[in-house]
C-alpha cells in the first residue's frame, strides 16, 4: 500500500471511544450558517401560571455578560401565532414552522420506559400540531439512527417509532470496571450523536429543538479495580468523567441556536430495577445532572419524576412558536476555552425567565476538527452541500472521485480574486466499523484562487472532481469521504460500499 503522505489530524480517530454505524440518507439540509460577532439568545418569558409573556418591550430587558451590562443590537418577538392565524405589531416571519428532533437514547433506557417514550411521542403527534413545523426521529444505542428524517408527514414520524425497541445494554456477566468503561462509551457517544444533531439543525433557520429522552448518566463516574485476582485487596479506583463532552455538547448547541430538553420518562414509578447493579442507588438523581447541565446551559425544560409527559412535552413545543430573540456584541475580553455568564433581568415581577445561561469562547480549530471527527461517525447529518461519490476498483488500485457542482462551492473574496479552499479526506472502515488503519486512507487540498472573469468561467462548467488513485486497502467494507470547504467550514459527507471479493491485486 503506498504512503498516505500525511497524517494531518490521526489524533481525530481517537476522539471516540466507538464508531457508530453508517445511517441511513437522507435529504440534505438547506445550507445556511450565520457567521457573526454577535451573540445570539432566545428568550422564553411566562407568568406564573405558564403564560407567554408577549408585551415585553427593549427597554424592559437588561443583559449582562460577567456581571457588565451589554448594549443590545435588537430585541424582536418572534411569532408564529399557531392555530390563530393572527398578527401582533412585533410579529417576524410566519412563513416556516420550528424544528424539532425526538432523540431516544436507548442506552439508558428499559423496555418500559422505551415504551412510554415512544407512547408519548406518538400521543404528542396526535395532538394538535401546526402543519407548518418540521419533527425528526432518531436514536442512539448501539449506534446513532436517524429513523425519520425532518418531515411534515406526521403519519410517516409516528409509523418511524416502530422501528426503535429496546436492546439489553449490558451483557450477563461483566465486572464493575468494564461496566464503568462501557458507561463511559456510551455517555461519549451520547454527547457527540447530541453535537452532530446539533450541527447538523444548526443549517436551519429559526428556534430548533431536540427533545432528548434518556435517563442520564453520571458525570463523575468510579469503580474499584482488582488488577491481581489472587490479592484481593490490592485494588485502585478507576474513574471516568463526563463534563467537559457535556459541555462541548452545550457549546455545540448554542452556537447554532439550538435548545435540549430533558425528559426522563421514568417517571415516578421508577424503581431501583431501572438501575445497573454497579451503579450505587443514588444514581437515580445523579443522572439528572447530567440532563439538567443539557437543558439549562441551552435554555431547555428538564422534565424529571413526571408522570404525565405530555405536559412538559406541549411546554416545549409552544416555546419553538413564541419566543423572543436578542443580540448583543460583547464588551468581556475574549479567552479561548473562557466561560462567559450571562445573566437576563426583566423590570417586571413575577416572571419566569428561561434562557441559556452562557457560552465558551472555542479555540475554531478545535471545534473544525471535532466536526471532522463526527462528519466519519454520522456522515448522514453532514450534508451543508451536495456531492456525488465515484469509487471504481482498478485492480490493486482504488479510483475515487468527489464530483461536486460547482454552485455548491463558496467563494470568499480576498481583494480582487475570489477563493475556495477544497479539502478531502477518507477512511476505510471494516464490518465492525472500526478504521482499519492510523491516518487517513487518502487526503487532498485543492486550492481555487479566480478573479472576477475567472469565476464566471468556473461557475459555467457543471461540476468539479479531480480522481484520487490509492492502492486498494487489504481489509475493509466501507470508504467514508468527507469534504470540508475550509474557508466556510461547511462539511459533507458520503459514503461506498468496497467489495474485496472483486478486486485482482
Amino acid at each position: 500500500m503506498s504512503s498516505r503522505g500525511c497524517n494531518l489530524l490521526v489524533c481525530l480517530l481517537l476522539f471516540g471511544v466507538g464508531w457508530p454505524r453508517p445511517l441511513r440518507a437522507q435529504d440534505p439540509a438547506p445550507s445556511f450558517r450565520a457567521r457573526s460577532d454577535v451573540v445570539l439568545v432566545d428568550l422564553i418569558v411566562t407568568d406564573q401560571s405558564g403564560n407567554f409573556v408577549a408585551d415585553l418591550n427593549p427597554e424592559e430587558i437588561e443583559v449582562f455578560e460577567d456581571g457588565k451590562r451589554q448594549e443590545l443590537q435588537f430585541f424582536r418577538l418572534e411569532r408564529t401565532d399557531r392555530f390563530h392565524g393572527k398578527k401582533t405589531q412585533s410579529a417576524v416571519s410566519d412563513s416556516t414552522g420550528a424544528y424539532y428532533a425526538f432523540l431516544v437514547d436507548l442506552q439508558t433506557l428499559t423496555h418500559e420506559t422505551v415504551q412510554t417514550s415512544k407512547t408519548a411521542i406518538r400521543e404528542f403527534l396526535r395532538s394538535k400540531i401546526d402543519p407548518r413545523d418540521y419533527f425528526m426521529l432518531a436514536a442512539v444505542g448501539p449506534e446513532l439512527q436517524v429513523v425519520q428524517p425532518l418531515t411534515r408527514n406526521l403519519t410517516a414520524l409516528e409509523q418511524a417509532l416502530d422501528q426503535i425497541s429496546y436492546y439489553p445494554w449490558l451483557p450477563p456477566s461483566i465486572t464493575p470496571h468494564e461496566v464503568l468503561y462501557l458507561l463511559g462509551r456510551q455517555g461519549t457517544l451520547s454527547c457527540e450523536a447530541l453535537s452532530a444533531l446539533c450541527r447538523h439543525l444548526g443549517s436551519l433557520p429559526n428556534r430548533k429543538h431536540v427533545l432528548y429522552f434518556s435517563r442520564g448518566y453520571e458525570l463523575e463516574m468510579s469503580a474499584l479495580v482488582h488488577f491481581n485476582p489472587r490479592r484481593p485487596r490490592t485494588s485502585t479506583r478507576a474513574t471516568y468523567s463526563l463534563k467537559n463532552k457535556v459541555l462541548s455538547t452545550v457549546d455545540q448547541a448554542n452556537r447554532n441556536q439550538v435548545t435540549i430538553h430533558s425528559i426522563d420518562p421514568r417517571r415516578l414509578m421508577a424503581t431501583p430495577q431501572d438501575l445497573n447493579p454497579y451503579v450505587s442507588g443514588s444514581a437515580l438523581e445523579a443522572t439528572h445532572e447530567f440532563l439538567a447541565l443539557l437543558s439549562t446551559d441551552t435554555g431547555g425544560l428538564l422534565a424529571t419524576n413526571e408522570n404525565d409527559l405530555q405536559g412538559p412535552m406541549r411546554e416545549v413545543y409552544l416555546d419553538g412558536g413564541t419566543y423572543y430573540v436578542f443580540g448583543y456584541v460583547p464588551h468581556t475580553k475574549r479567552k479561548i476555552g473562557k466561560f462567559h455568564e450571562i445573566t437576563v433581568r426583566v423590570k417586571r415581577e413575577d416572571l419566569r425567565l428561561r434562557y441559556r445561561r452562557g457560552y465558551v469562547d472555542h479555540d475554531p480549530l478545535v471545534a473544525a476538527q471535532s466536526d471532522l471527527a463526527n462528519a466519519f461517525k454520522f456522515p448522514d447529518l453532514f450534508k451543508d452541500f451536495p456531492f456525488n461519490l465515484d469509487v471504481v476498483p482498478k485492480g490493486g488500485v482504488l479510483a475515487v472521485r468527489a464530483r461536486i457542482p460547482t454552485n455548491a462551492l463558496r467563494f470568499v473574496s480576498e481583494g480582487e480574486k475570489n477563493r475556495c479552499v477544497l479539502e478531502i479526506f477518507g477512511i476505510v472502515f471494516d464490518e465492525f466499523h472500526e478504521p482499519t488503519e492510523k491516518g487517513f486512507f487518502l487526503t487532498k487540498s485543492v486550492d481555487l484562487d479566480f478573479d472576477a472573469k475567472g469565476l464566471e468561467t468556473f461557475l459555467g462548467y457543471e461540476t468539479i472532481g479531480p480522481w484520487m488513485e490509492e492502492d486498494f486497502p487489504e481489509k475493509g467494507n466501507y470508504l467514508v469521504v468527507v469534504l470540508r470547504q475550509r474557508l466556510t467550514g461547511e462539511l459533507a459527507a458520503a459514503q461506498a460500499v468496497l467489495d474485496m471479493n472483486n478486486i485482482a491485486h
